[in-house]
């Protein structure tokens, strides 16, 4: 053992950290201003450019879900209605939502208020869609 811990109670718990640290920032900070819920400008930029992306995704399998709706009402074939129905009514309030969080929200620091699994499913068809329509103009 060695003499520092002869030193000390035993019964005390806390660390001594040494004299404190002086502020070096001489910059004048105003506490009026400052919102304790921002984010950094690049956090903000980047969950921004997130948010418009699925928000686009979204836009791309919801018309898509919606032609599909249409061309299965032409051609009466129920499970591509149901499919496509469903798909609305799933993916139809998360937008709305995504759309007014894009609004207001990113400067405020919330998460995007869509499931990871929403997002996973919209830019597989979004992508889907695109393979499609490249092919089709082939």
């Amino acid at each position: 053992m060695s003499a520092i811990f002869d030193q000390h109670d035993p019964n005390d718990d806390t660390a001594d950290l040494g004299p404190p640290i002086p502020d070096t920032d001489h910059h004048e900070t105003h506490t009026h201003d400052a919102r304790p819920s921002r984010l950094r400008p690049i956090t903000r930029r980047r969950r921004h450019v997130h948010g418009v992306t699925i928000f686009c995704c979204y836009l791309v399998t919801l018309a898509s879900a919606a032609w599909l709706l249409a061309e299965a009402l032409l051609h009466v074939q129920a499970l591509v209605m149901v499919l496509a129905v469903a798909t609305l009514i799933w993916l139809g309030p998360d937008a709305r939502r995504l759309y007014q969080w894009l609004r207001s929200a990113p400067d405020a620091g919330q998460a995007i208020p869509v499931s990871r699994l929403a997002q996973l499913v919209v830019c597989v068809i979004t992508a889907l869609d695109l393979f499609l329509f490249a092919y089709a103009l082939w």
